[in-house]
């Protein structure tokens, strides 16, 4: 799902390079879950707090929510072991091509687990039209 409001070209254009670099990752838990990009332009001035968040997903405002960095994130999935298949290494790859694109794109950048077993995971930034896009994945952990 994307949602778009007030959008340019170049905006759109952003948003096709993030989309298109998740378009065939998977993040992985109990079940693989593949990745949805989100556009909002209207956000309040101090940009997307767990209340935000929550409010702009409709999920109710008690739901558990952690934040950790990007990098904590995205740890598990870019590290290289001796024993990963080349499957497995192109996943690190592209991981790591997303990770790439993310930090030269977007700004703020911020990974939020709302809700426990079943988890919405949001990974929000702010773009270069100051606009916020979110990655969003769902992780079951049982």
């Amino acid at each position: 799902m994307m949602t778009l409001s007030g959008k340019d070209e170049e905006t759109e254009d952003w948003i096709a390079q993030i989309a298109t670099a998740v378009q065939d990752l998977c993040w992985m838990s109990e079940t693989d879950a593949p990745f949805d990009v989100l556009h909002w332009s209207d956000i309040p001035p101090d940009g997307v707090t767990p209340q935000v968040l929550l409010a702009l997903v409709q999920l109710p405002p008690q739901t558990p929510i952690k934040s950790l960095s990007l990098e904590d994130f995205l740890a598990p999935v870019t590290q290289s072991l001796p024993w990963h298949s080349e499957e497995e290494a192109q996943g690190i790859e592209q991981f790591e091509a997303l990770r790439t694109l993310l930090l030269q794109t977007l700004t703020q950048i911020q990974v939020y687990r709302c809700g426990t077993v079943e988890i919405e995971i949001y990974v929000v930034g702010k773009g270069p039209d100051s606009s916020w896009l979110s990655l969003h994945t769902t992780a079951i952990e049982t």
